[in-house]
């Protein structure tokens, strides 16, 4: 079951913004090394559009590759503000999951928190879907409604910024 997002915010408002923060707060903080490789929010909406015929795995692909001393591993960013995390839509879990099978490299979420001042990194394995609310947004997207504690309990890596 799904309810209406009680913030009335459409996906394409808040998570485009919340994302675009989140990757910069990412470049500018995150203590590893990283490259650029996810697509940086096209508008593939027009069928006559380049990506618009691209597998949705492909679509999908994080927004970096990542390295440290227990080696390569894929960031997928998403910005927040508060207790409450808007941003992972069901859809792209579920694509992050299927891209962490297809490339064998694990998937990290980093989830920019803009009120707190303070990231967190979780493997996609450990987000706490199972116990979170599904709502949808004013716009369609379906969305799981995740709380920061327990984000941050689960979190492999957590920082300040």
């Amino acid at each position: 079951m799904t309810n209406r997002s009680s913030a009335g915010q459409t996906w394409q408002r808040m998570g485009g913004v919340a994302g675009t923060i989140a990757e910069g707060k990412f470049e500018e903080l995150y203590p590893h090394k990283w490259l650029r490789m996810g697509f940086d929010r096209p508008d593939w909406s027009d069928d006559t559009s380049v990506g618009y015929h691209l597998p949705k795995l492909l679509t999908a692909m994080p927004d970096y590759l990542a390295r440290n001393g227990e080696g390569p591993y894929w960031v997928e960013c998403i910005g927040c503000k508060g207790n409450i995390v808007r941003s992972m839509k069901t859809h792209k879990y579920e694509l992050l999951l299927e891209w962490q099978d297809f490339i064998g490299l694990p998937v990290y979420v980093y989830i920019w928190n803009s009120s707190k001042k303070r990231w967190l990194s979780i493997h996609v394995n450990d987000i706490p879907v199972d116990e979170a609310p599904i709502k949808e947004f004013h716009d369609g997207p379906l969305y799981y409604e995740l709380q920061w504690a327990d984000l941050e309990e689960a979190a492999k890596w957590i920082g300040k910024g």
